[in-house]
């Protein structure tokens, strides 16, 4: 083919997607169809004020007939305030999406208007259980005003062991933590601070952005949310899906957001484990080549097991991290003025428990002891 390409083989490639506007914005990585599931639990925040202001969710089936319940935590757009919580029922096509959103906080005391913790999954039938669906969520105009995005992790590919990296934007860090199984025991930095049952969450507020280990003795799903950002009038938000540490990657190529107008600084933060720095290497495309560019340091985190190093980004340019060794994980943000702030996970190895395949990396695989890594 042009360019010296097979055209006989699939390319594997990276894919994100966002929305952007004049002063708004946030992005999600975009999983392969190997990489989904049958049950997602729903990350979103309560919306601000107005009735533009929604917790959300969004399912797309990828086989014909599929049959899908979804499970609220919370009225639904269109109830009233004297309604019940009811399951939701649908079969959708291929391609076919279906969105909810929560009661707005402006439509009157109704209680809870966040998403947070609705489970969304085939019928567990033969027919249903084994067809794959992809679910974003987030919320339109979430407090303090911004819109958030990004697509769920399948609970299985879910983890025990998750490492928040605060970010240089000088915002204030929240956490969600979700659980799936009942009795579900939550440390933050070594110490006891909950137990979650099924669709329950726990919010975090790392207010001196030091960033925090959170460790589970059931999977569960974390969420970061940058908040409260110091001296920016609008107090932009954003929201990523973290990948647990278990889900490391070898080598991941991946772009910030080219949003002219809305970001002015783009980042990618790094976590590998201790002493594994010097062997994750970094790369940007330069005149159609990958030029190497050093890291400039590695800091301890929270855990004395790893290490952290955030780089800055051009916008316009494409990057590539990788390291024959342990693994590492790593996401992106961006911010700017107005309110946009951005972020997205640059991938996952997405290793279930039964088999190994990848998640927006490059296709490296892994042994069955490699699933245990982390």
């Amino acid at each position: 083919g042009a360019g010296g390409v097979d055209e006989s083989k699939p390319l594997k490639v990276s894919i994100y997607a966002g929305l952007a506007g004049k002063s708004t914005m946030d992005m999600s990585n975009i999983y392969p169809y190997e990489a989904l599931g049958n049950e997602y639990f729903v990350m979103a925040r309560e919306g601000s004020s107005g009735d533009d202001s929604h917790s959300e969710a969004l399912v797309m089936a990828t086989e014909d007939n599929t049959e899908i319940e979804i499970y609220p935590t919370c009225l639904l757009e269109g109830q009233s305030a004297t309604d019940l919580l009811t399951p939701v029922k649908i079969t959708l096509n291929r391609g076919q999406t279906y969105q909810i959103r929560a009661h707005s906080a402006d439509a009157g005391a109704i209680g809870k208007t966040d998403l947070t913790g609705t489970i969304i999954r085939t019928k567990q039938d033969d027919v249903n259980k084994c067809k794959r669906i992809a679910v974003f969520a987030g919320t339109q105009h979430s407090k303090p005003g911004d819109f958030e995005y990004d697509q769920m992790f399948p609970t299985h590919l879910w983890g025990n062991e998750f490492l928040v990296v605060p970010t240089e934007d000088n915002a204030v860090p929240i956490i969600r933590i979700g659980a799936s199984r009942p009795c579900t025991e939550v440390k933050i930095n070594g110490q006891y601070v909950t137990t979650l049952n099924q669709t329950d969450f726990y919010q975090y507020k790392d207010t001196n952005r030091e960033g925090i280990l959170v460790e589970a003795s059931q999977p569960i799903q974390v969420a970061l949310f940058t908040y409260e950002r110091s001296g920016s009038e609008d107090n932009d938000a954003s929201m990523v899906v973290l990948a647990p540490v278990r889900q490391m990657l070898n080598t991941i190529m991946f772009t910030p957001s080219d949003n002219p107008g809305s970001c002015d600084y783009h980042r990618v933060a790094i976590t590998t484990p201790k002493g594994n720095g010097t062997n994750v290497k970094f790369y940007e495309l330069i005149s159609g080549s990958w030029s190497e560019i050093a890291i400039s340091s590695w800091n301890p985190t929270i855990s004395d097991k790893y290490e952290t190093a955030t780089m800055p980004l051009n916008a316009t340019s494409s990057y590539k991290l990788e390291t024959s060794t342990e693994g590492f994980n790593a996401f992106v943000y961006g911010w700017g003025p107005d309110r946009s702030e951005y972020s997205y996970s640059v991938g996952s190895s997405a290793v279930p428990v039964e088999s190994g395949f990848n998640l927006n990396s490059s296709g490296n695989e892994y042994s069955d002891k490699e699933l245990n890594r982390g």
